[in-house]
């Protein structure tokens, strides 16, 4: 089971933490995990590169347990490229529900 807490951003700092594997399939071809996988890459990498958000924390295989914090001026930006997200991996979970459940 992928746990994903990633709760509605209110402000310019948000905690984002992922972990587990979705059994979907075997490491590596696994669809479900890289739903996973690519929401979350596309997120992080999206908002550090054209937001430039700071992002600290581990991601590794199998765990994502971040801070992102947008600099001043772009909190309202962040938020909202954030909640864009969030759906993302909301819908991820009502489809899959067995595999990933959304904590927040």
């Amino acid at each position: 089971m992928v746990e994903i807490s990633f709760p509605d951003p209110n402000g310019a700092t948000l905690k984002l933490r992922v972990t587990g594997h979705s059994g979907a399939g075997p490491r590596g071809a696994d669809p479900v995990c890289a739903a996973v996988s690519g929401l979350l890459l596309a997120f992080l990498g999206g908002s550090e590169t054209e937001m430039d958000v700071t992002v600290c924390g581990e991601v590794a295989d199998g765990v994502c347990d971040v801070t992102v914090h947008a600099p001043r001026g772009r909190a309202k930006a962040f938020r909202t490229v954030a909640r864009v997200f969030r759906y993302g991996f909301c819908r991820l979970a009502e489809t899959h529900p067995e595999r990933v459940r959304l904590v927040n």
